[in-house]
C-alpha cells in the first residue's frame, strides 16, 4: 500500500515540474454601460497559481483573436478583500488575478490596434509570458461565461 502512495506522490510531483502556472478559473462577462457614450465590452478574468515568483516569470500580453492587451497581475491581501496595488509582484504559489477589459466605445475616433499573435491558436485566448527571459505562451481553451452586466 505504501508503495502505491509513494508512486502516486512521485507521479503528481513529476507532472507539476513542467508547469509554470495553473489556471484555476477563467471567466468572461459581457457588460453594457448605462449610456451609449460609455460603450460596452467584455471582462476576461483569470485566477492563476504560479509555480515561480515574479522575478523569474512575468505575464505580459493577452490576445483575444487579433486584439492584444497588456497584462497586469495582481494579488489580494490576506483577508482576500482588497487587491494589492503592487503590480506584477507575486510569490510562488500565490493566487494572482488578471483582468482584461475589451471595451468598445460607440462613435469613438480612437482606432483599435490589432497585433497578430505569435501563432494561430485554437482556444478562445492566448496568454503570453516570459520565464527567465524566454517567451512562452499558454492557450486558454474556453472561458466560463458569466451573466451579462447592465450598468445603470
Amino acid at each position: 500500500m505504501k508503495f502505491y502512495q509513494l508512486l502516486f506522490i512521485l507521479l503528481v510531483s513529476c507532472c507539476m515540474c513542467g508547469k509554470d502556472f495553473e489556471i484555476i478559473k477563467s471567466t468572461s462577462q459581457k457588460w453594457y454601460a448605462g449610456r451609449e457614450i460609455a460603450g460596452y465590452g467584455t471582462y476576461y478574468k483569470l485566477t492563476i497559481v504560479p509555480q515561480k515568483k515574479s522575478d523569474k516569470m512575468q505575464f505580459n500580453t493577452f490576445w483575444i483573436g487579433e486584439k492584444a492587451f497588456p497584462v497586469i497581475a495582481y494579488t489580494k491581501n490576506k483577508n482576500k478583500t482588497k487587491i494589492i496595488s503592487e503590480e506584477n509582484k507575486f510569490a510562488k504559489n500565490d493566487t494572482i488575478y488578471i483582468v482584461i477589459n475589451d471595451r468598445t466605445v460607440v462613435n469613438s475616433s480612437k482606432d483599435t490596434v490589432n497585433i497578430a499573435p505569435p501563432y494561430k491558436f485554437e482556444g478562445e485566448a492566448l496568454l503570453g509570458y516570459t520565464v527567465k527571459g524566454k517567451k512562452k505562451y499558454h492557450e486558454i481553451k474556453q472561458f466560463t461565461k458569466l451573466k451579462t452586466l447592465n450598468y445603470p
